[in-house]
């Protein structure tokens, strides 16, 4: 099943709703920078907006849609739109239900996947009998990442680091509009691990003993996604060609590339107005001073309410060509791996504990900490004083477990 989703939207629109004064904004996708501030409403006027995720593409599969709603006035949490009615509707009167889960998640019935030539829209309603439709759309001009590559690097400001590049190619001489989401995997390799495990014996009397490890907890895998909006237009230059994009930056001391690390790139062929919405949508979600005569405020996209209330709704209906590409490499394809690593994301230096079997009041530390999982086993403790230290040394779980950030179980892509 292919997941297909406008992430980039709901962060940014999360960012933009945190701001405590919001400025009624109403902008224009063709008119750049046209900002208007109106009286400032009141939280009931904004508390109660649908938000609507949603990129269809050319790559056949179960498409997604994803429906919430906006929290009170001034908290950046969204809640699930559950229940709602939701089609795609072909110009030619061919339409795909989509069904509900119990999450913000819609999904198509059917796998399929938009074509050339052809007006798609968007219908929803909600459960409480709002109607909202899209403004039709149509799949933009094809384009493929011909190139993505990793080279090490040192940026002015950042330092040493490994930075990402992206290259496409398009036919024709019209202007390319792109928008780019990735997802990180790493392997995650746990600095204080034992192949063994303690485990609680008995409790009275108490006894705890060690025994070799019911599951890996050595090596795991993180998985990270991308939250910014990233885009990139050939509107304006010499060639239509996207050449060395700079996407991604890692800095050479990002525990990511410690070890083994790809990155799964999907560049969105989108329209211009697609374009300059998400770029607005950046502009005021980035928007830091609230002093500036650029406020944060409500940004209306192309989906609109039956009643034509213009504050019910925001979001995108997107159509886009999509091109991926994924890659892999080592820390010491670059660097020396051997005798300098990136830094572990928890500090494990100098954290070794000797929980006592039982304390002075009867109660049993080492017992605790086993039952909580909060330390694990490195190794015995030879040679201890009972009275004050345990026989067991114990690390944070963290240092020794590497469950604690990622998976045991490895990606289904991922490449040794």
């Amino acid at each position: 099943m292919i997941v297909l989703k406008c992430f980039y939207a709901i962060y940014a629109l999360r960012k933009v709703w945190t701001f405590r004064v919001i400025s009624f904004l109403i902008l224009t996708l063709i008119f750049d920078g046209c900002v208007e501030t109106f009286e400032i409403p009141t939280a009931n006027e904004f508390q109660n907006v649908l938000i609507v995720e949603a990129t269809i593409t050319d790559v056949f599969g179960v498409q997604e849609i994803k429906l919430s709603r906006t929290g009170p006035l001034g908290s950046d949490e969204l809640f699930p739109e559950l229940g709602a009615s939701i089609q795609i509707r072909q110009g030619n009167g061919t339409a795909y239900a989509f069904l509900g889960t119990s999450s913000e998640i819609y999904r198509s019935e059917i796998p399929f996947a938009a074509e050339p030539g052809v007006s798609y829209v968007l219908e929803i309603q909600t459960q409480s009998g709002e109607v909202f439709s899209s403004s039709p759309q149509q799949l933009p001009r094809a384009s493929t990442i011909a190139l993505l590559e990793a080279n090490s690097i040192v940026d002015e400001d950042r330092g040493e680091g490994v930075q990402i590049f992206l290259s496409s190619t398009a036919e024709g001489d019209e202007p390319q509009f792109y928008r780019y989401e990735y997802e990180e995997a790493y392997r995650i390799v746990a600095p204080q691990w034992s192949s063994f495990e303690t485990y609680v014996v008995t409790e009275n009397p108490p006894n705890v003993g060690i025994r070799r490890r019911q599951q890996e907890e050595l090596i795991c895998y993180g998985v990270s996604r991308s939250t910014e909006i990233l885009q990139f237009t050939t509107e304006g230059l010499v060639s239509n060609a996207v050449i060395d994009f700079p996407l991604r930056f890692l800095e050479k001391r990002n525990p990511f590339i410690a070890h083994r690390y790809s990155i799964l790139v999907k560049q969105f062929s989108i329209s211009p107005e697609a374009y300059r919405y998400y770029r607005t949508l950046r502009e005021l979600s980035g928007q830091g001073n609230l002093l500036s005569q650029q406020q944060p405020g409500f940004l209306p996209g192309n989906v609109i309410a039956e009643d034509g209330n213009i504050g019910d709704v925001s979001g995108y209906f997107c159509i886009a060509s999509l091109s991926e590409r994924r890659i892999f490499f080592d820390y010491d394809d670059f660097y020396d791996g051997v005798n300098i690593l990136p830094a572990y994301p928890a500090d494990c230096n100098d954290t070794f504990v000797a929980p006592v079997l039982v304390d002075e009041f009867g109660n049993s530390p080492l017992i605790e900490a086993v039952q909580n999982e909060s330390y694990e086993f490195l190794t015995r403790n030879a040679g201890f004083d009972s009275t004050q230290f345990g026989g067991y040394i114990m690390v944070p779980r963290i240092c020794g477990d590497c469950t604690v950030l990622g998976s045991n179980v490895p990606p289904d892509f991922w490449v040794d």
